[in-house]
């Protein structure tokens, strides 16, 4: 979970809960919500009008693959 265009953000917990906030003075952000494996989620938001609260559900990338490289150093 990151304030995009900043180096503000935080990692979900097992739950997927998170808290971030946003700098004193900031009129505006955008939240950005990526996982591995699912599209990211972005959406702006205005100073007071951030709700305390979101529920998010990320969606699967649906990518596939036809090769899959594995490399392990020991």
């Amino acid at each position: 979970v990151q304030i995009r265009n900043t180096t503000q953000g935080a990692t979900a917990d097992g739950e997927g809960r998170f808290r971030l906030q946003v700098p004193a003075g900031t009129p505006s952000v955008e939240l950005v919500v990526s996982f591995v494996g699912y599209k990211s989620w972005e959406r702006p938001f205005t100073a007071g009008d951030a709700p305390e609260n979101l529920k998010i559900n990320l969606k699967e990338e649906g990518i596939t693959t036809e090769t899959v490289v594995v490399s392990a150093l020991r």
